[in-house]
């Protein structure tokens, strides 16, 4: 079988199949070299696709704009070549085929900017054809391993912007290595070797330039680091919630789901052609064969019983249908009996946060309560996941005065998004200033230099080249910095209600955990004198009440109580199986905390 119908056979692979890439509805940019395999490529593709799109050095601007609207539309490939791939970008596609590897790194860079410009909302993809079973395919596969470490170390906007003006400036020029490569003349090993080496001190100089940007070991701050994950795991939602909410919400769905008689065990033998078809819109991907199967509850775990999770693709399916539910329902108020301190209203709210590049960040509910006193508090989402909560009862009370109030806290939210990317994005664009200030020295020098040994205008195809990439160098370096001061600009998108809840405690029936605004003078003091810092306080009801160090950094998880006996009657046991040994519970008796007791010691 000759080597261009393994090429292609190889191509097929990637793009046909019930695993493939136009099975999972992706759009695909395929480039060329040569518009002669272009053509070859489009007379194969057509065999298996409607239509292709297909762009090419001679065609008009308004040509490539047709064919670029045909490629945003229903067409799902699109072939170019070198020629044709300038001045246009495919922000909506994230997924690039090189069916010929260029012999410079440089103009793999420039065939990615296609698709990985400002818009692009998706992780890029890139795959490479090559044929390592040839002298050729050898040079290549080991320059882009290397270029795929390098990646790694340095983030991928940071290599291909460098190695084709370092491969040149050293004299090592891939076309000729290539056609000594493919020729025989000289030692394959020698001429990879020397490949190597240049680009291994390249990779050195470039991370060395890194750690310059970095901070340093001792300004490192570990334990902020430590105590940031401290907490969002614990406001994270149990694990225990995903699997009974996507039982209960895919119950409604056309899916068959087989339960175990205790249903804590799931499985689903098909999946129908308009779930899929749902799935296939939202991004989400099943296998066409197979069963699922899967446990909503820990201890039912196994390697080959998965207990569902958050990014489990079940999951997934029934949260895009609760979000379509949710975007056509009005949700009404109401009035719910459950364990709590006092009579509330409670408003769930659903924020989300973009830059200008109306990318979102981030996207979280926020749960406010209105106390009998009138005052304001955050409540934690775990409260919505508690066994506290027994029944509900449609009433048409509604409380219109939470707006101000949500809207203030998402605004603190916002202050805390923005500082938390700003030292990020400062060093992202020190970094790349200076990295695009020393190609653009080089460029510089070496036009200087053939400007300098131009006899006899010998040199006019070098200075043309030259001031070429130094026109191309300065527009990526203004795109990049561009997109870095959109990042820059963080604005809260919307605020929307979901539900509203009055809520009213159980007769006779106390509840036993605290609110841990009204007492958090108290505890800090307590802290305090035991030698113990940096007090935190976590919303109401959530896992835990605060959050405090020792002088080792260590945490301790707080909860506080009138009666720590009944408390446990009020806790999911399995929440807190990861840091119970970390955890105190307070009694507060009166204006102080009267003992400490550990949680593992309370039966």
């Amino acid at each position: 079988m000759s080597d261009v119908e393994r090429k292609y056979q190889e191509l097929e692979s990637t793009l046909f199949g019930p695993e493939a890439l136009l099975a999972k509805g992706e759009k695909i940019l395929i480039f060329s070299e040569a518009k002669d395999t272009l053509n070859y490529l489009e007379r194969r593709l057509l065999d298996r696709v409607p239509s292709v799109a297909k762009i090419v050095g001679d065609y008009s601007m308004d040509r490539r704009r047709e064919e670029i609207e045909r490629f945003r539309g229903d067409v799902q490939i699109m072939l170019a070549t070198d020629a044709g791939g300038e001045s246009i970008n495919l922000q909506f596609c994230n997924q690039l085929i090189n069916y010929d590897v260029p012999w410079n790194p440089n103009r793999l860079e420039q065939r990615m900017g296609r698709i990985h410009r400002i818009g692009q909302r998706n992780e890029v993809f890139v795959f490479n054809l090559v044929a390592v079973n040839t002298r050729e395919g050898e040079v290549m596969k080991r320059l882009l391993e290397k270029l795929e470490q390098m990646r790694v170390d340095l983030g991928q906007e940071l290599v291909y912007d460098f190695i084709g003006e370092v491969l040149e400036e050293e004299e090592i020029d891939l076309a000729s290595l290539m056609e000594k490569a493919i020729s025989g003349r000289e030692n394959l090993d020698d001429l990879i070797a020397q490949m190597e080496k240049r680009l291994s001190e390249e990779h050195r100089r470039l991370l060395e330039q890194a750690r310059e940007e970095r901070l340093d070991d001792q300004s490192f701050d570990l334990p902020g680091v430590r105590r940031s994950y401290n907490e969002l795991s614990l406001e994270s939602i149990p694990a225990r919630v995903y699997g009974q909410f996507t039982l209960e919400q895919l119950q409604s769905t056309r899916l068959k789901l087989n339960l175990s008689n205790d249903k804590s065990i799931i499985r689903i033998d098909r999946i129908p052609k308009s779930v899929r078809d749902f799935s296939r819109k939202h991004k989400i991907h099943f296998s066409d064969e197979g069963t699922y199967r899967f446990t909503v509850k820990e201890d039912k775990a196994t390697e080959d019983l998965l207990l569902i999770s958050n990014d489990h693709s079940i999951y997934k399916l029934a949260l895009a249908y609760a979000e379509q539910d949710v975007q056509r329902i009005s949700l009404p108020t109401c009035s719910i009996k459950c364990k709590a301190n006092e009579p509330m209203i409670v408003e769930l709210n659903e924020i989300s946060f973009v830059n200008g590049q109306g990318r979102e960040l981030e996207r979280s509910m926020l749960l406010m309560a209105k106390r009998a006193n009138g005052a304001y508090i955050r409540l934690s989402s775990n409260w919505l996941f508690s066994d506290t909560i027994k029944g509900t009862e449609i009433s048409s009370l509604e409380d219109k005065t939470f707006k101000g109030e949500v809207i203030k806290q998402a605004r603190l939210q916002l202050i805390t998004l923005r500082l938390g990317r700003e030292e990020l994005l400062n060093r992202k664009s020190q970094f790349l200033r200076r990295s695009f200030d020393t190609q653009m020295t080089t460029l510089y020098e070496r036009l200087q230099r053939y400007q300098t040994e131009d006899v006899a205008h010998k040199n006019s195809a070098l200075i043309n080249q030259t001031i070429s990439q130094i026109e191309d160098l300065e527009e990526r370096r203004h795109d990049r910095l561009e997109e870095i001061e959109r990042e820059r600009s963080i604005q809260l998108r919307s605020v929307k209600k979901v539900a509203q809840f009055k809520v009213q405690p159980y007769e006779g029936s106390p509840y036993h955990r605290l609110i841990p605004n009204d007492f958090e003078s108290i505890v800090k003091d307590y802290e305090t004198h035991q030698g113990r810092l940096n007090l935190k306080r976590m919303d109401a009801y959530g896992l835990v009440d605060f959050i405090s160090e020792d002088t080792e950094g260590v945490s301790r998880y707080i909860i506080l109580t009138t009666n720590e006996a009944e408390l446990c009657q009020d806790l999911v046991e399995q929440d807190y199986r990861l840091i119970r040994e970390h955890v105190s519970v307070y009694r507060i008796e009166g204006e102080k905390v009267a003992y400490e007791v550990p949680l593992v010691d309370i039966n």
